[in-house]
């Protein structure tokens, strides 16, 4: 059963009939992007609501709620808290007989209370507002009906209405940052706010660089209502040393037309390819990203089908000919997996519309593939579920020259799985015990080989690869069970490790598109080849490997305070370790984490490693550093340090960054200084 919503709970009943899902003892539900913890919860598939109780925690990125009974829509993200608390980014605490959610970022509270001192003090708060009602908007401000203010838990003013900023929205010149870069010299950045009104506000910002000249930026935000907004940011700097005018543009929108109809964009525009590498002031994101990506796309969601329109037009930022893939645009219809009627068969299906254009390649393309499966008990403890689809993918032409062309493919598999577990008895105050869960899975796939050679290659669509493969894992899960100093009992995952590999039947040589062999990595275990060599048009002549990597994936968590991750990819034949990722993090709860991660990719000339330290020193100190190493090159490729001091009032942030010589660019340094008082936050 698939669902957008995930539940995990100590018991969970299904109720296929009323697609109802009954969860008791240490509940999670997670949906995407959030996370629900409570006693006892109630999900209703059909409706997409939840309705929690006890000990209720839900979680929205860094917005919190907690309570005592949450009635909630995961679709719309819209619900009632009741007798609960709460905490909206970046600063805002509040509580109320009820927290009624009724938009992105908008809280609604009955008989309630709300500050803006919560990020930085305990109660008493150096000021607070209890009101009849209030309404919260999330970084803007807070109107309020019935309202008293409150200074260090004594009444200073009554007021029927009353409305408090929780930003700095006040128009005017920001302070200087001033700052130094060894490719840049010399900087001073120059902002000024423009709160244009309470739904919109924009910051210009002038930057003299010695080296470089004058930049100008621009930054504007707005919100149309409770469910759409959006900002647009644009940059422009004319080199002094190149001559050269380099620019950027970026826009982001999202609005909720109705309740299961959204619609975003997201475009971004770069002058040149080069522009967001070589300054330092960019997030680490923006200079390492291979590809950017312009997205305008309207959705449309039912409880078992969607329908999403999109633009798209991703650009290559890593190849050194302008490589573009544009959608122009495409249709997506999909149906997550249901029962067929009242048969026991399901069915789904993914299929799309699009016209695409890359380089001197460009076509209308129509992709469907519907699946059939039917799931079989053999034994209570095992299960079979052979499933087929039918895949149709049609072009309008190959080329500008050609024609109209085709693709029929079948697909089989069979997947057989069950789950075994052992309880171990332990008896110790806090571990009362342990449980052991096996999970062997064995996957059968036949996808007979067709001629691909003469289908213009745009995406992972357009090529397929042939299947005669048996792939069997080995999953093997510890969960230990805790109990509490208030005698309540919790699990935890402390231990899982799967280990998977894939057998082909028939091996042979084969043409790959060249866009399928790139997506290929040590972990994948769907395709294993060998011997690539081009034979040009977007193609490449491999050896299909009999056996693939053998691919462990680990997960080590004895507490929260430890977590350990690797996935390593074996080749027995050659009896190597083609691949190895790992990462690990130390928790320092309250004071920050400590992060250290390795990727290695045999013949890639992929060796790196990060570190991250997020650090809370005290007393308003903090202190962040990433750093980032290349052992392949032998290159420290960055060190990137912050050093803040905050208050309630004010804090000033000290920032380092030093990036080594990499190939022809030479070694940088970047100094610079943030000094920010902060209104209301």
């Amino acid at each position: 059963m698939e669902s957008p919503a995930q539940v995990e709970a100590d018991f969970v009943e299904y109720r296929e009939k009323e697609r109802l899902i009954l969860a008791r003892g240490n509940v999670s539900v997670r949906f995407e992007g959030r996370a629900l913890l409570a006693d006892e919860a109630e999900v209703n598939l059909e409706a997409e609501e939840v309705k929690a109780r006890g000990n209720v925690i839900l979680m929205e990125g860094p917005n919190r709620l907690e309570g005592e009974r949450l009635e909630y829509n995961y679709r719309s993200g819209l619900g009632v808290l009741y007798r609960g608390t709460g905490f909206a980014a970046p600063s805002t605490g509040f509580a109320g007989v009820e927290i009624h959610k009724e938009g992105e970022g908008v809280f609604r509270l009955v008989k309630g209370s709300f500050t803006g001192c919560k990020a930085c003090q305990e109660a008493p708060y150096d000021w607070e507002v209890r009101a009849r009602e209030a309404t919260i908007y999330q970084g803007e401000y807070v109107f309020a009906k019935g309202a008293s203010l409150w200074l260090r838990g004594f009444p200073a003013l009554y007021s029927p209405f009353f409305s408090v900023p929780l930003g700095p929205r006040r128009t005017g010149f920001l302070v200087p940052r001033p700052g130094y870069g060894s490719r840049s010299g010399f900087f001073l950045k120059q902002p000024f706010f423009w709160a244009i009104s309470e739904s919109q506000d924009a910051t210009f910002t002038l930057t003299y660089r010695s080296k470089k000249g004058f930049e100008e930026g621009l930054e504007y935000r707005y919100i149309l209502s409770e469910v759409a907004g959006g900002e647009f940011s644009a940059l422009h700097l004319r080199e002094r040393d190149t001559h050269r005018d380099r620019s950027s543009i970026k826009f982001h929108h999202d609005q909720l037309i109705a309740p299961n109809l959204s619609f975003r964009a997201d475009l971004n525009y770069l002058s040149d390819k080069s522009l967001e590498r070589e300054y330092v002031e960019n997030t680490p994101i923006e200079r390492t990203r291979r590809t950017l990506d312009s997205k305008v796309y309207l959705v449309q969601s039912w409880p078992r089908h969607s329908l999403v329109a999109l633009v798209e037009v991703d650009r290559d930022l890593a190849e050194v000919q302008d490589d573009r893939l544009q959608r122009v645009p495409e249709l997506r219809f999909n149906a997550m997996h249901q029962p067929l009627g009242e048969s026991p068969f399901f069915y789904e299906l993914g299929s799309s519309a699009a016209y695409l254009e890359r380089r001197w390649v460009e076509a209308g393309r129509v992709d469907l593939r519907p699946q059939f499966s039917l799931p079989l008990r053999l034994a209570p403890w095992a299960r079979f579920t052979p499933a087929v689809a039918l895949r149709e993918t049609a072009y309008t032409r190959k080329s500008p020259q050609g024609g109209a062309t085709s693709r029929e493919v079948f697909e089989f598999q069979g997947r057989l799985e069950t789950r075994l577990f052992r309880n171990f008895e332990v008896g110790r105050e806090s571990l009362t015990g342990i449980r052991h869960v096996v999970e062997p899975r064995v996957l059968y796939q036949l996808l007979p080989s067709v001629n691909q050679r003469e289908l213009p290659q745009f995406d992972a669509v357009d090529f397929v690869s042939p299947q005669n493969r048996i792939t069997y894992s080995l999953g093997n899960r510890f969960l230990a069970r805790l109990r509490g100093e208030g005698g309540e009992t919790r699990s935890l995952e402390f231990l899982s490790l799967t280990i998977s590999q894939a057998y082909n039947l028939t091996p042979k040589e084969r043409d790959f598109s060249d866009i399928y062999l790139g997506s290929l990595t040590p972990e994948r275990i769907d395709q294993s080849v060998k011997d690539i060599r081009s034979i040009g048009g977007g193609f490449s002549r491999a050896t299909e490997r009999k056996f693939s990597n053998i691919v462990a994936d680990l997960a080590l968590t004895p507490s929260p305070l430890f977590t350990f991750k690797a996935t390593a990819g074996y080749n027995a034949k050659e009896n190597q370790a083609d691949s190895i990722n790992a990462n690990l993090r130390l928790n320092y709860p309250g004071r920050g984490f400590v992060e250290l991660g390795s990727s290695y990719v045999r013949g890639q000339q992929v060796q790196a490693y990060t570190g991250t330290l997020k650090a809370d020193l005290g007393k308003g100190l903090s202190l962040d550093l990433l750093t980032r190493y290349d052992a392949s090159r032998s290159v420290l490729l960055e060190n990137n340090l912050t050093l803040k001091y905050a208050t309630c009032c004010w804090e000033v942030s000290l920032r380092y960054i030093h990036r080594g010589a990499v190939d022809a660019r030479p070694a940088e340094d970047h100094f610079g200084v943030v000094f920010e008082l902060k209104t209301g936050r």
